[in-house]
């Protein structure tokens, strides 16, 4: 903490070009209410998604706006990341204990995970309307709460 018994935000995650799919809850709606307007499915699963994905960069920098915090000055390097991971890799091997930040947490936070629903979009006629900059504010006014 800093003075004033406030919390420091996170230091800046590196610019990360992986990309992450996300789905709006009211996407999901929209989805569903596609889902039950067909007549038949022509595949047995859809992956169901706002309409495009999100950087990683995107999504921490969309977060800090909306906490109205400025955007950063200076981010982690991406190779002090990869090189505190492997510090971590390696004290796990050696205390044969998990350690908090490893390679494996590193891919997690930083890796992709992006799915395309395109086939959804085509076959279900879903239309995705909401992303996740205007889901923002609804995240940071519930995330207190959630945590009570």
């Amino acid at each position: 903490t800093s003075g004033g018994g406030t919390r420091r935000p996170p230091t800046p995650l590196p610019h990360v070009a992986a990309l992450r799919s996300m789905l709006h809850v009211k996407n999901f709606g929209l989805a569903v209410r596609a889902a039950l307007e067909v007549d038949a499915f022509p595949r047995p699963m859809y992956v169901i998604a706002d309409a495009a994905p999100y950087s990683i960069t995107g999504i921490y920098d969309h977060l800090r706006e909306g906490l109205g915090r400025r955007p950063p000055v200076c981010r982690v390097p991406g190779w002090a990341l990869s090189f505190g991971a492997k510090c971590g890799d390696l004290l796990q091997a050696l205390t044969r204990r998990p350690f908090p930040f490893s390679s494996s947490t590193r891919e997690k936070l930083m890796g992709q995970a992006c799915y395309s629903p395109d086939a959804a979009m085509r076959e279900l006629h879903y239309r995705p309307l909401y992303t996740f900059e205007q889901a923002v504010p609804d995240l940071i006014t519930h995330y207190p709460r959630s945590l009570a």
